[in-house]
């Protein structure tokens, strides 16, 4: 499969499982296009999401 910012919506919905596989717990987010994928190389120009730490009750 291509990477993720290289999909057209036609595409989209022929690959719909894969895609959301990727969206579902995304580490890195594409600074181009804004898509966001599990696996830096899905994207052109990914960027490491960070995540705020919950405090513990």
């Amino acid at each position: 499969m291509k990477k993720l910012c290289k999909i057209s919506r036609k595409e989209t919905i022929e690959h719909v499982l894969k895609l959301s596989f990727e969206g579902r717990r995304p580490k890195y987010v594409c600074t181009v296009c804004g898509r966001a994928s599990c696996e830096r190389r899905q994207l052109c120009k990914p960027v490491k999401i960070r995540r705020k730490k919950s405090k513990a009750r």
